[in-house]
């Protein structure tokens, strides 16, 4: 019987090149999945959700302290609704071409997002401003909520603290 590596054996070397094309693809298939992008987990995401649940607590905390205020008592509960994510305003380069003609004027702008870094990897967009989420609505529950004099204080305070319509906003009394 002959040596895998002794030169013998055509079957042998294909063999023997297709385990290293494999052994290959296996140890570099990482590094492709995550160059075009692909990944299990998504740890923005829950960067995301983490910030989005920190901006809605902090809402609900403010809010629940200026109608405890209003109510005379600390039993509020408020729960605050969010349409949305944080929206990042981008810096951009514009320019606008203008051709006047005798019959019409041409206008013409573009756009292009301004980036940081090197040419090339690791380039990122300039933030100018960060948005963020817009409310949906509230709920408030609290003593007294049930009573109409301090449902439409309430109501009011709400509205105006989170820029939103009254009829977004329900109050109600609790235990």
């Amino acid at each position: 019987m002959t040596g895998i590596f002794d030169g013998s054996g055509t079957k042998q070397k294909i063999f023997i090149t297709v385990l290293l094309a494999a052994g290959i693809l296996l140890v570099g298939a990482p590094a492709v999945i995550e160059s075009i992008g692909y990944s299990k987990s998504a740890p923005e995401e829950t960067g995301v959700s983490d910030e989005i649940s920190e901006y809605s607590a902090l809402l609900e905390e403010g809010l629940k302290q200026a109608i405890s205020q209003v109510v005379g008592s600390g039993n509020v509960s408020v729960m605050v609704t969010l349409e949305s994510t944080f929206e990042n305003v981008y810096f951009s380069d514009a320019s606008v071409n203008e051709a006047v003609t005798a019959d019409k004027t041409d206008i013409k702008s573009e756009k292009q997002l301004v980036l940081t870094g090197a040419s090339g990897e690791g380039q990122t967009p300039v933030i100018v401003k960060r948005l963020p989420p817009k409310v949906k609505g509230a709920v408030i529950v609290c003593d007294r909520g049930d009573e109409a004099d301090i449902k439409e204080r309430v109501t009011m305070l709400a509205a105006t603290a989170l820029n939103i319509s009254e009829t977004k906003i329900y109050v109600t009394g609790g235990n």
